[in-house]
């Protein structure tokens, strides 16, 4: 017995050794291949997930965990367009939390936006992304885009949402939660902060479930984005982030921390967020929107008839907490929460709930998803939020214009959507807000054109567009097409940064804009890509266009299909898919066509001083007709013209044509060097000079002609003639030997 349990014993050692090797291995081929910043583990606040919103010229702080021996020296706070000192005005060391508490005031020469912070000590640099909201003054209305849950699989959407939401320029974006699928793989962090940091704007977020290595336990969150419970003011605004762990629901102490901070904040205009929805999402299928209460305890009613969030095959959420969920509810409705937005179910929700005693209302917002797995028949989408500080929100931005409050899906889409399994709807179409600056925005080229595709029901008001030119000659030389918009403009590093005010880009519109001071000469080019040379009838096709302008730049192109019976149609679905230093690459389905044919498409390209080009090419459409080979050949003689279906050529004729049936049709005679012929027969003894042929095999076929011989003087007469003549002569010699 001794000896079975020393080698059991020896045996599981053994395993450990195996398995702690095996996993080092990974974490150290894992980390190695990219690296991943823990952006959260040094700076505490504020941070890329939580940025500090400060009054230009104002004071702002920071708390850092680091040793007390460190000695602080400035800030930097800088974008692109702006690098200045911030000097500091204290550094308290608090020992019992081994942190820094550091303030620092700005100058007042910061234009509004979001900056980046170095903090700089002797011996090093800390350094945190899009952490300091700078402000002229505090704002009267909030523009929020919210969305969420994203993962691996979601990314496409995700850097559509980051390229579609740096052009719609919302005062601030608040994530709901699932950035990733599995938190200890450090691709998938990596992956993600790729798109999530090229966002423009302020940028708030809450941790999905997925961001937990356990219950209670989300530390890498907490080491690479930040808290996960976390309160800012805005002004009058309060933003207050909640934690609904892995399980879905908020625990009762984060409720006493939360109904601490609205205690607080009475008078601010409160918007709270966090990742499962208080509401089942059963209330679309139930076609309710509204829940009227006189008083918070009306929720008990709710829940018996199971309106809260929870599914015992998946999380028990809130429907296994109803407690908590009173708990939050009581707190909403005391403390005046008007807004209240969360994810998780990767759908539309809205619900609206009005406090019958009071005449307020409380929106339980949750947008459309990111992700990939996303339910049938849905779309991919976000919410853009109007609020006001007197709490006050615009009911019209709840809902996609077209939709309806409670009328499903109703969140800005930024795809088509799927139809079951995930599968995407075709035609399929990424982005229904499309932008692109040509030949390049860098401030290496003395032209730049933006190109504007809004096909949204929305109107955009002050989007973010900025040119970049050079500053080699004074911006007065510098002309614009097809007019002048407002703008400001700042010098920098070579460079004029020129950003357009009062702009509003209408639903449904296309806007263009040029600044240049050279002339275009370039003509624009367009070309098919891999065009494929049969697609199957019935059935949306696929096909890729390049365009090409090295000038002011491509402003568009139209693509137009037609049959060989029908006339031109354009195309109505064409999705941009990139552009890169004036070459613009657009995707384009062409609807079902019915029939087996012959299809030809037109692609035309204009460009911005309105030069144009245009390619064309032919697509088999259904089963290719077979070909056969059709041998004509003449006899006894050759280079007889023979006419096929209208067209002219001479024996012997060879070709290989498509099956079909073919009009033949050959002369009666003819005469060929002098001689002439007559039609005899077709080989197969058919007699007629003009026939119909149905080819649907090789066919050899040989006409047969006779030569027209001269009329011919019968031999009599040729033996007449000379006795007649000998007659003649005779009865002439006779009359003159009478004589």
């Amino acid at each position: 017995m001794k000896n079975l349990k020393e080698k059991t014993l020896t045996l599981l050692l053994t395993l450990i050794i195996i398995l702690t090797l095996t996993k080092a291995s990974f974490i150290e081929l894992n980390v190695k291949a990219e690296t991943l910043t823990y952006y959260a583990e040094k700076i505490k606040f504020p941070l890329h997930s939580l940025p500090e919103p400060v009054l230009n010229g104002g004071i702002f702080n920071v708390t850092i965990k680091m040793d007390s021996n460190v000695k602080w020296i400035k800030a930097e706070v800088y974008n692109e367009t702006h690098r200045l000192n911030a000097n500091l005005l204290k550094a308290n060391y608090i020992s019992e939390k081994g942190i820094w508490q550091l303030s620092f005031k700005l100058t007042n020469e910061y234009s509004e936006g979001v900056y980046n912070l170095d903090l700089i000590y002797e011996g090093g640099i800390l350094s945190q992304p899009r952490c300091l909201w700078i402000l002229p003054e505090w704002p009267e209305k909030l523009d929020i885009l919210a969305c969420g849950d994203v993962k691996p699989e979601g990314l496409p959407y995700f850097w559509e949402m980051m390229y579609e939401a740096n052009l719609i320029n919302p005062d601030l974006i608040i994530f709901l939660g699932d950035l990733v699928n599995v938190p200890t793989v450090t691709l998938q962090w990596i992956k993600f902060l790729e798109p999530y940091m090229m966002f423009k704007d302020p940028m708030y977020v809450t941790a999905g479930n997925h961001e937990y290595e356990d219950i209670g336990s989300a530390k890498l969150y907490e080491n690479i984005i930040g808290p996960l419970n976390y309160s800012i003011t805005i002004g009058k605004f309060l933003l207050v982030s909640l934690d609904t762990d892995k399980d879905g629901w908020v625990r009762m102490e984060r409720l006493k921390w939360l109904e601490n901070i609205l205690k607080e904040n009475k008078e601010k205009t409160k918007i709270i967020f966090f990742h499962f929805p208080l509401f089942t999402e059963k209330l679309k299928e139930w076609e309710i929107g509204y829940l009227n209460i006189t008083s918070w305890t009306d929720i008990d009613y709710y829940i018996e008839k199971g309106y809260l969030f929870g599914d015992p095959s998946d999380y028990l959420s809130w429907k296994g907490h109803p407690n908590e969920a009173k708990e939050l509810f009581r707190l909403i409705i005391e403390y005046d929460v008007r807004l209240i937005l969360s994810e998780h179910i990767h759908s539309d929700l809205n619900v609206i709930v009005f406090n019958n005693s009071t005449g307020k209302k409380h929106y339980f917002i949750t947008p459309a998803a990111l992700a990939y797995d996303i339910p049938n028949y849905d779309i991919r989408g976000f919410k853009l939020i109007r609020i006001y500080s007197n709490g006050t929100i615009d009911e019209n931005t709840l809902y996609n214009p077209g939709t309806g409050l409670f009328k499903y899906p109703n969140s800005i889409p930024i795809d088509s959507g799927t139809t079951t399994s995930y599968k995407p709807k075709t035609p399929y179409k990424l982005g229904y807000l499309e932008y692109y600056y040509t030949p390049s925005n860098n401030g290496s080229s003395h032209v730049v054109s933006i190109v504007i595709s809004n096909e949204l029901n929305i109107t955009i008001t002050n989007p973010r567009i900025i040119f970049q030119v050079p500053a080699d000659i004074p911006i007065t030389k510098y002309k614009w097409h097809p007019y002048q918009p407002q703008f400001k403009y700042m010098e920098k590093d070579g460079k004029y940064y020129i950003i357009l005010t009062n702009i509003t880009i209408p639903a449904k519109s296309r806007m263009y804009f040029t600044i240049e001071s050279i002339e275009d000469k370039d003509t624009p080019q367009i070309k098919f890509v891999n065009i494929p040379q049969n697609i199957d009838k019935n059935k949306w096709v696929k096909i890729t266009i390049e365009a090409f302008d090295s000038g002011w730049g491509v402003k568009e192109v139209e693509v137009e299909y037609k049959t060989s019976e029908g006339n031109w149609q354009k195309t109505s679905i064409i999705d941009l898919v990139k552009a890169e230093n004036g070459r613009i690459t657009y995707d384009v389905w062409i609807p079902p066509i019915p029939i087996d044919t012959i299809m030809t498409l037109k692609a035309t390209v204009i460009d911005l001083s309105g030069k144009t080009a245009e390619t064309t090419t032919n697509v088999i459409v259904g089963q290719p007709k077979p070909k056969y080979t059709l041998k004509i050949l003449s006899s006894p003689i050759e280079g007889l013209t023979v006419t096929i279906n209208g067209t002219t050529v001479t024996t012997p004729y060879t070709a290989t044509l498509e099956e079909a049936k073919y009009i033949i049709t050959i002369p009666q005679e003819l005469t060929i060097a002098g001689k002439q012929y007559k039609f005899e027969k077709w080989s197969d003894g058919n007699t007629q000079t003009t026939r119909t042929i149905v080819l649907n095999q090789n066919q050899t076929l040989t006409i047969y002609y006779t030569s027209i011989e001269p009329t011919q003087i019968p031999s009599i007469t040729y033996i007449a003639i000379p006795l007649v003549i000998i007659i003649i002569a005779l009865v002439i010699i006779v009359k003159i030997r009478k004589t």
